[in-house]
């Protein structure tokens, strides 16, 4: 089994994998994946059959799933648990999983700055980084630099040179907030000694920017 937070093609929303089978074929493996929303695994949220390039040797179901986690690969990212692995490892594979959902939901659900709350999910970071960087440039030249940069809220709010650039240090500082929160969680995931140790650890609270 293989754990990751995941928007499936029909839209639902599945955490826990499972590769069911595969076959060898002469160009390459193919792999069938069950998909679940709840980790007792009785209803599928996702079927569906992934190509394995032949060069990457498969014998087991278990090669099939870290194949399938690695970088670049369907599941990139994925907690790979070992079906010998005993129920605490278990759960703290799990919860990390769920961790890792609460960071990346806390780091694109929008930050404040000193002019107002901005977006700050993947696409927005981009854009920010670009403003940021033509309003060093500027700067930089001794240029006039004013954009109007859509908030939150929609509306739009002008920012200078000085501005913008403290604007994307904001959410900079956000995302290693974010980080650095998961990574406390993480410590205490590791340092749990029992299943309840784990399940007793609060992972919606603490986050930056949301309420205790």
């Amino acid at each position: 089994m293989f754990i990751l937070e995941k928007l499936m093609p029909n839209g639902a929303q599945a955490r826990f994998h499972q590769a069911a089978r595969f076959e060898v074929h002469q160009d390459a493996t193919h792999a069938v994946v069950n998909s679940y929303h709840l980790e007792d695994m009785l209803l599928t949220s996702w079927q569906d059959t992934y190509v394995i390039p032949r060069e990457l040797k498969i014998s087991t179901l278990d090669d099939v799933e870290r194949i399938l986690s690695l970088p670049g690969a369907p599941f990139a990212g994925a907690t790979v648990v070992d079906p010998a692995a005993g129920d605490l490892d278990t759960a703290r594979a799990r919860a990390w999983v769920s961790v890792k959902a609460e960071r990346d939901k806390c780091a694109s659900g929008g930050c404040e700055t000193a002019l107002g709350r901005v977006d700050s999910d993947e696409r927005s970071r981009i854009l920010i980084a670009g403003a940021v960087q033509m309003a060093q440039i500027a700067q930089a030249a001794g240029q006039p630099y004013s954009v109007d940069w859509v908030m939150a809220d929609n509306q739009p709010v002008t920012h200078d040179a000085s501005a913008m650039i403290a604007l994307g240090m904001a959410v900079g500082e956000h995302i290693a907030a974010c980080w650095e929160r998961a990574q406390a969680l993480r410590a205490e995931i590791d340092a749990a000694d029992t299943v309840d140790a784990v399940s007793a650890i609060n992972f919606v609270s603490g986050w930056p920017g949301v309420a205790a």
